[in-house]
């Protein structure tokens, strides 16, 4: 999309390298969402191969727009994307969290509630229902 570039991480584990590209954004307007894939190569190798993508299109969150006040933000994974938040969404939301207000993330699947805390860097996940049952919500 235009204004941004690609931000990649690499993680190495037992002779293959895990490869995650991100959409990065260029004008620090948004938190990027999406745009996201996760390749692999092992050491040694030239090739390297795409796993696939961690979600359907690129949705990036203003923070422009948003009130100062706002500190939860909130996304949805539809059918046949991940069904808990994904190590692309953490890593974005790490790296654009000094130009938010945002202190908490929430990812909606068809089953699962995500909940990531930006401040302590923690990581709940609810089964749908009972997240629901227990905070007296419709997700």
């Amino acid at each position: 999309p235009d204004n941004t570039g690609k931000n990649i991480a690499l993680l190495k584990k037992k002779g293959v390298y895990e490869i995650f590209v991100m959409t990065g954004e260029n004008d620090f307007g948004s938190i990027p969402i999406g745009g996201d894939y996760k390749l692999f190569c092992k050491e040694g190798d030239t090739e390297i191969k795409l796993l696939g993508s961690f979600h359907k299109e690129y949705k990036p969150i203003s923070i422009n727009d948003s009130a100062k006040e706002m500190s939860t933000n909130i996304h949805y994974h539809s059918f046949g994307a991940s069904d808990f938040i994904t190590p692309t969404d953490i890593c974005n939301l790490l790296l654009y969290k000094e130009f938010t207000q945002t202190k908490e993330h929430i990812v909606i699947s068809e089953n699962y509630i995500s909940i990531f805390n930006l401040e302590n860097i923690e990581l709940y996940i609810y089964p749908k229902a009972q997240y629901n049952k227990q905070n007296n919500t419709d997700y």
